[in-house]
């Protein structure tokens, strides 16, 4: 990753990984969500009702995923959730 990446969304999931044997480097950078409720209310994700998205997610069961060097927070699912 090049900058921090915050969602809005709290019922997907942040990043999704599709395939085997991915190296997911966040170079220090995290993941983060967030909702906006107008006029200007922000609510962390965690905090949503039925909210379920996660940071980094996959499809499926994946092989040989490394995500390194970085934070996942405030989501409203899991952080990381690769079953």
């Amino acid at each position: 990753m090049t900058s921090n990446l915050r969602t809005s969304d709290a019922t997907d999931v942040a990043v999704q990984i599709v395939s085997n044997n991915v190296n997911l480097d966040l170079n220090g950078f995290g993941i983060s969500c967030s909702e906006f409720t107008p006029p200007f209310t922000l609510t962390l994700c965690s905090n949503s009702p039925n909210a379920v998205g996660d940071g980094i997610g996959s499809d499926g069961s994946p092989t040989g995923i490394t995500v390194r060097n970085g934070t996942v927070s405030n989501m409203a699912g899991d952080g990381i959730d690769l079953h």
